[in-house]
């Protein structure tokens, strides 16, 4: 595997300015190898950071079903003017829980600041055991990051089950600029697996009026809830609607539109059939 080469100018302790090479290897050093990667020189012969400011990068703290695949940004605030052209870092993981999928290991630039800037970025993953295991991941290019958002969206698929926790922890973070290291503040995330809806299904119909009791008609009706689902329908001229096969399991937020109404959204918790779940428009 050929190493990542990227050009910085060291300032040490003493004043002397000297060429470094960045050697970011994601798969160890070749046999016989003399040259250290930065990670590995004394902290006393690290490079400080020039910038004044810290920029924070930040990973999610989400739910997510069991099963799924799913996609967690790596995100940064504003880095405009900061140089940034290079950057190393892993992320820990509970390999019991979820785990990287996809090409590179889960890892894409596609759409975010690292491929406006023409940066690329190289994936490996190292399962520690059985609980522990990290994507290893370092990105370099010619032109530097601009302004705040996603540098990396790395994707992983769930292994666990419902109330199952992932830690999503950064280790040895590191930005680079052409003179050296910028400074960083991590904010670790988690990814905490929820359990899906089930197989079954129920029905749930009502009817939308007004608050003398007349019927609204043509009022859109949706029914959502936080797994991603989203149904619609339409009230008949007697403000009658209905949902088929909405899937049990699951706590739903039902709300209606219309041009000549304004209604309250209801909370529903489906389980079974439910009918006359009624939405009644303000006065």
């Amino acid at each position: 595997m050929l190493p990542f080469m990227h050009t910085l100018f060291e300032r040490r302790s003493n004043g002397q300015v000297i060429v470094i090479s960045l050697i970011l290897l994601l798969f160890g050093l070749n046999s016989g190898a003399k040259t250290q990667t930065l990670n590995t020189l004394p902290a006393a012969e690290r490079v400080e950071s020039i910038a004044a400011a810290t920029v924070i990068v930040a990973l999610p703290t989400v739910n997510k079903l069991a099963p799924s695949t799913f996609v967690s940004p790596v995100t940064v605030d504003n880095v405009t003017g900061l140089n940034i052209s290079a950057y190393q870092f892993n992320i820990l993981y509970d390999p019991s829980v979820i785990a990287p999928s996809g090409p590179n290991f889960g890892c894409s630039t596609t759409g975010t600041l690292s491929a406006a800037a023409g940066l690329g970025a190289t994936c490996n993953n190292q399962v520690i055991d059985a609980t522990h295991a990290k994507v290893l991941i370092a990105a370099f290019g010619s032109a530097s990051l601009t302004g705040s958002g996603t540098i990396l969206n790395v994707q992983f698929t769930t292994t666990g089950t419902a109330s199952n926790i992932s830690p999503l922890q950064f280790q040895e973070l590191y930005l680079f600029n052409n003179v050296g290291f910028v400074a960083n503040a991590p904010v670790d995330g988690q990814v905490t697996l929820l359990m899906g809806p089930t197989a079954a299904t129920a029905s749930l119909s009502g009817r939308a009026i007004a608050s003398d009791g007349r019927p609204a008609m043509n009022a859109q009706i949706i029914l959502s809830n936080n797994l991603g689902l989203t149904l619609r329908a339409i009230s008949n001229p007697f403000g009658y609607y209905r949902f088929e096969n909405v899937p049990t399991g699951s706590n739903y937020v039902l709300s209606a539109s219309s041009k000549r109404f304004v209604f309250q959204t209801r909370m529903v918790s489906i389980a079974d059939d439910i009918a006359a779940f009624d939405l009644v428009a303000n006065p």
